[in-house]
């Protein structure tokens, strides 16, 4: 599992019908204050939320499937969460 801005990335690595491999990947993104627990004002602590994508790719080897996944993870939350 890697961390990339405010989100978890979770690749999994299955080999394909080819013999190489794919990737599928969980994003897990942390929403509010994680270390907050109730409190007098009865806040909740810290909310995640979560993206699955498919398998995706075709790679030689599982670091490649890895690091192109987690390259392209980076690529979505870019697109999608600008700061």
């Amino acid at each position: 599992m890697s961390q990339y801005r405010n989100f978890e990335i979770e690749t999994t690595i299955v080999p394909d019908a080819a013999g190489q491999y794919e990737a599928a990947f969980v994003l897990r993104r942390k929403q509010g204050n994680p270390e907050q627990q109730g409190g007098e004002s009865g806040q909740q602590a810290g909310q995640e939320t979560r993206y699955e994508f498919p398998p995706v790719g075709s790679y030689m080897t599982p670091d490649d499937a890895r690091e192109q996944t987690e390259a392209w993870a980076h690529k979505w939350i870019d697109a999608n969460f600008s700061e």
